[in-house]
């Protein structure tokens, strides 16, 4: 039921924002897909390097859950870096699901080696994290690569 729920959202939103004869993003939410993943990039970056005391007391507090945020943030940038190109031909697909996986992986890389260089956040640089990142990205990927056929079949 709730998986459901949420493939309705997920369509409706995405819909609601593809141009209807070309399958493809319009300018005005090309631009707009544009100015929020930057947004998500920014904040993702302030998230990384700000420094670990400020993380000490939050909601999801037991070994590993930092690996799980990891992965579902890099989730989500995956889908955002992949909105625009929902609608080619799987041939495409599979290039595009190569290029974000190479870019969303190497800006979770990018943060860590940050982390590692700038001492005054008090972050460390972790393999575990650059692993859960990679999954977040090729789960988001393969979610798009599975969702995107069903969810837009009727779009011209």
């Amino acid at each position: 039921m709730i998986t459901r729920k949420l493939e309705k959202f997920i369509s409706a939103f995405i819909r609601t924002s593809l141009a209807a004869k070309y399958g493809f993003l319009d300018q005005t939410h090309r631009k707009f897909l544009s100015f929020a993943l930057i947004i998500y990039l920014v904040l993702l970056a302030w998230l990384s390097l700000m420094p670990a005391s400020n993380f000490s007391n939050s909601l999801i507090n037991f070994k590993g859950a930092d690996k799980i945020v990891h992965g579902i943030i890099y989730l989500i940038l995956a889908m955002l870096m992949f909105l625009p190109f929902i609608k080619l031909k799987q041939k495409s697909m599979m290039k595009i699901s190569f290029i974000v996986f190479i870019l969303a992986s190497g800006y979770g890389l990018l943060m860590e080696f940050l982390q590692l260089w700038i001492r005054s956040v008090s972050r460390s640089f972790e393999t575990g994290d650059i692993i859960a990142n990679c999954i977040g990205v090729v789960t988001g990927i393969v979610l798009v690569n599975i969702i995107s056929p069903t969810l837009f079949k009727n779009l011209p």
